[in-house]
């Protein structure tokens, strides 16, 4: 569980093998989820290795305290003799550092591929891409360019324009084929990609003649029907108020189908008491209009039994082609994608790294021992998984041969995880694979998978972290009191994962706070957020003025980017100092977006847009009361003594200024010197702005793709400007903005989460299926929209199965944010009109917990569990921050200076060198007014190469005789 020590038992682990043979370091493989976290366990491990190799200078840290006496134990050596090998094991790590292997998954696969691209039909030199969105991009380009010129991706786009269209969904096409494109890099793709691949676009575009007629014929025969008994009704003087329930009844039921109103096209409770109970009338209807109806009652059953029966014959085909209608265009344009990333992989050699996965996968599944891994399997005896909920199907299943080879020669292996902070689903983590351990989850029947199932399940061993490390009583008990109440609402078939969730305290840990606010607000959520925007500046500054808490104690976790910029934005306009990726974004510099603008216009002059933006930030402060005549002068007058004939008005503007901007000259430039060069020109250097610093610094990055082109920068930063924000280092007194998911695995004194309203929401889902329906033959597989209404097809559990997983999702991203306090914890929500029987929504979920413990009072907002008031507080060290005083940029053209070969040739007594020795002599004369001028154009004439230094002192003493 969260807290308990997870990654320190895992480093603990890594140091008892190391310990006892120093150099199995290098037969360790340590993997884990991000980048990040594979930075801190290697600073972890060697943190623990200093530690340990010298416990007298580090006798209060954790590896020295607890950490060395249970390797003492674990180990079964002595303490002098851990401590003598801790220092051996320091050492070899850091001589051999590249034999230290603690990587994330996707680098551990990538090195197998890069080794064995022949053997897996790759490109020796492909290139690996990591940003899905650049190959998507490319990738959509290409598809967009042939639009008009091949007749398949045109069919395609056009029939998917005009569904978005008529859907009334934003025409920004260009944009929704990026997004929904990603589905193509994405594991879940891996069992359909064969019958994807197999389909032709035009087979998928016939597929919706064949849905739309069935929806027609469909849709006619039951009106039909229902107008057959309008009139039988008519004729017999029957009239709709006459019967059950009037026009709210089996009448209007009829009435709705006869006119085509088919949004309610099943029978209701109304109709079907009618004809179960056979209620055909009101009992204060008169006697004659009973018997009337009574007369006609079997007659009108058959025909309403015509309806029923074709509804129920006919209804799972008919919601099932409405749904698969709703992706079928955009399905036909997957495809047509699918053939251009083929094209760019093979023309390009460039792999996106989501395919290393599925390339090992061919190989793994099909070999009891795969040959990629012979070599790995001798240099690796020892393989520690952290975060392994979030671990996907493909990885371990990649994986998995390597584990098995090891264990089959009894060497240590480890997993570490935890099921309820599963919450990179969408990533494609399965967190079925821990709770399933030690069978394989979706495993495939193959002698293979199964040997190495029977491998795990005979050295499988359980062990649960039941302490927690981290919080006051007060979080701990909250925490452990909810989700245990929430497990009971959970499925049946996820409970376990809430099971064991129950912590323990290891000391006493008394104290502490949980505060939950409800917001009792009616509008929508844009019209609420300053409601919650004021309440959370309230808390900070209590925490503040009241608890004494340091800004950087406290910590807002958000749901989205979205909350956490506005949240940031909010405190920094109220003189709060705020850390967040978000609120630091280099986009949101207008330093950084100015000099994308001159990027723009030195790529093309005639850019308005560019132009006026550049403009509107160079116009001094007194020249701005008349920015509007600038504009117009510069953009409406083309000057026509440009040389090009392109409009210099800008360039004219910026010389009458004594602005050295010349677009020509800078384009002539490299993109980081074009760059570094306009940061001159603008005095934008005078002191050093971070978000510049951090610019160039992508910048830099992006120029080192081999493939990059000076001119397409900019088009790559207004895609990707959201990604790039400015790195704070720990320590400011800053409170931090992130989203949750940012901060899984830290801690905090102090935790606010406002906005905690998630609702448990399947409509943006979508899920791949294998079809096998012998009227639609072209189509062999489907992206299907999770709606509701496939509970009325043969996917029903495809929906029921995705609400139970999209509830954990949801109890799961709570829990990571309630358990990252150690001190306090502040939850922020709507207040909720009715608790709830199962988990829909979090405002219902915590109103339903407070019930239960009988805490509830409908004329309350506020509740406070544990301890309000303040807590001793640890006196922290200021962060030591350095302040540079100067950003040095130079031109280094002025210091390199090219020499020409004539001056290695040179001899003054040749006189077949005439020329050249003119030439120069009447270079130097004519700049020189006396003799005493002569020894310093002889030392130019030398410093810039046309003179060697052997002959200044002979030229001087010619010249001056």
């Amino acid at each position: 569980s969260a807290g308990s020590g997870k990654t320190y038992t895992l480093v603990k682990e890594y140091l008892g093998i190391v310990l006892k043979d120093p150099a199995a370091f290098r037969s360790i493989l340590a993997i884990t989820f991000t980048n990040k976290a594979a930075n801190e366990m290697r600073d972890r491990i060697l943190r623990g290795l200093i530690e340990i190799s010298d416990p007298s200078g580090h006798g209060e840290t954790n590896a020295v305290k607890h950490m060395l006496p249970e390797l003492v134990k674990t180990c079964g050596l002595e303490q002098g003799v851990i401590i003598k090998n801790a220092g051996i094991v320091l050492t070899q790590i850091l001589h051999n550092y590249q034999d230290f292997s603690v990587s994330t998954i996707d680098s551990f696969i990538h090195r197998i591929i890069r080794t064995f691209a022949f053997d897996l039909h790759l490109p020796l030199n492909f290139e690996v891409e990591v940003d899905e969105g650049a190959m998507v991009s490319q990738a959509v380009d290409m598809l967009l360019s042939r639009v008009g010129v091949d007749e398949a991706p045109t069919k395609a786009l056009s029939g998917f324009t005009e569904a978005r269209i008529s859907d009334e969904k934003s025409w920004n096409i260009e944009g929704a084929l990026k997004t929904f494109s990603k589905r193509l890099l994405k594991d879940d793709i891996v069992n359909f990609l064969p019958a994807l691949k197999s389909m032709d676009t035009f087979e998928i575009l016939k597929v919706i003649k064949v849905l739309t007629a069935f929806r027609r014929e469909f849709e006619s025969e039951l009106s039909k029907q229902a107008g057959q008994l309008i009139s039988f009704w008519d004729a017999k003087g029957i009239d709709g108020k006459d019967l059950y329930f009037g026009k709210s009844g089996i009448y209007g039921y009829v009435d709705k189908l006869h006119k085509k109103n088919f949004k309610s096209y099943t029978p209701g409770s109304r109709v079907i008491n009618t004809l179960g109970e056979d209620k055909w009338y009101a009992d204060s209807l008169d006697a004659g209009k009973k018997a009337l109806i009574d007369s006609w009652k079997s007659e009108m059953v058959d025909m309403v039994g015509v309806i029923t029966t074709y509804i129920d014959e006919n209804r799972e085909r008919y919601e099932f082609y409405n749904i698969l209608k709703k992706n079928i265009f955009q399905l036909a344009v997957l495809n047509e994608i699918l053939k251009v990333m083929d094209q760019i992989r093979e023309n390009d050699g460039i792999i996106h790294i989501s395919e290393f996965d599925k390339r090992i996968s061919k190989v793994v599944n099909n070999e009891p021992i795969p040959f990629i891994y012979e070599r790995l399997g001798e240099k690796y005896r020892h393989f520690l998984i952290d975060e392994f909920q979030d671990t996907s199907i493909l990885e371990w299943q990649n994986i998995l041969p390597l584990i098995e080879n090891s264990l089959s020669e009894d060497h240590f292996n480890m997993v570490v995880g935890d099921a309820k902070q599963a919450i990179y689903r969408f990533k494609g983590g399965e967190v079925e694979q821990l709770v399933t351990l030690p069978e394989i989850f979706r495993k495939e029947q193959s002698p293979e998978m199964e040997a190495r199932e029977n491998m795990l399940k005979r050295n499988y061993n359980a062990r649960k972290l039941n302490y927690n490390f981290r919080s006051r009583e007060a979080i701990i008990k909250f925490n452990n009191d909810f989700y245990e109440f929430s497990a009971g609402l959970l499925p049946e078939s996820l409970r376990l994962i809430y099971a064991d969730s129950k912590q323990e305290m290891p000391v006493k840990n008394p104290g502490g706070e949980v505060h939950i606010t409800f917001l009792d607000l009616e509008g929508k959520k844009e019209e609420n957020e300053p409601a919650y925007l004021e309440n959370i500046l309230q808390k900070v500054n209590d925490l503040k003025e009241i608890k004494s808490y340091a800004y950087n104690d406290i910590a807002i976790l958000c749901r989205s980017n979205a909350e956490a910029s506005k949240i940031a934005r909010n405190l920094l306009l109220n003189g709060v100092a705020v850390v967040s990726a978000e609120s630091l974004l280099l986009s949101s510099s207008p330093e950084v977006n100015f000099l994308v603008s001159c990027l723009d216009y030195i790529a093309n002059k005639d850019d308005k847009l560019a132009m006026a933006a550049i403009l509107s930030y160079v116009a001094a402060e007194a020249e701005k009361h008349k920015l509007n005549e600038i504009l117009q002068s510069c953009l409406l007058q083309p000057d026509d003594t440009s040389a090009e004939g392109g409009n210099t008005g800008l360039e004219e503007f910026f010389r009458i200024r004594k602005i050295a901007f010349n677009a020509d000259a800078l384009r002539q430039m490299g993109l980081y010197e074009r760059l570094e060069t306009l940061i001159r020109i603008f005095s934008l250097s005078t002191t050093p702005d971070p978000y510049i610093i951090f610019f160039l610094d992508a910048v830099y990055e992006y120029s080192m793709n081999k493939r990059f082109i000076p001119e397409d920068f900019t088009i790559f930063w207004k895609e990707n400007n959201h990604r790039y924000s400015i790195v704070v280092p720990e320590g400011l007194d800053a409170v931090k903005v992130m989203t949750i998911h940012k901060a899984k695995g830290l801690e905090f004194p102090v935790v606010i989460y406002p906005f905690a309203n998630d609702k448990v929401d399947v409509r943006r889902e979508q899920k791949w299926v294998h079809i096998d329906d012998e009227r639609i033959p072209g189509l062999k597989t489907a992206l299907l929209p999770v709606l509701k209404n496939l509970e009325n097809t043969r996917y029903a559990d495809i929906y029921t199965k995705e609400w139970e997983k999209t509830q954990l999702d949801l109890l799961n991203i709570f829990y990571v944010a309630t358990t990252r306090p150690t001190e306090r914890l502040f939850i922020i929500c709507d207040l909720p009109s009715e608790s709830a029987g199962e988990i829909k929504d979090i405002p219902g979920l915590i109103r339903a917990f407070l019930e239960d413990r009988q805490l509830w009072d409908d004329q309350m907002t506020e509740y406070s569990l544990g301890d309000p008031e303040p807590l001793p507080l640890k006196t922290k060290k200021p962060a030591s921050v350095a302040h540079p005083e100067l950003f040095i940029s130079g031109n280094w053209r002025k210091n390199i200076l090219l020499s020409g070969h004539a001056a290695e040739y040179w001899d003054l007594d040749d006189d077949s060198r005439n020329l050249e020795w003119g030439n120069l002599v009447h270079r130097i004369l004519s700049g020189i007014n006396t003799v005493s001028d002569l020894g310093p154009a002889i030392v130019a004439e030398v410093n810039t190469g046309n003179i060697p230094a052997g002959k200044a002192q002979e030229l001087k003493m010619l010249l001056e005789g």
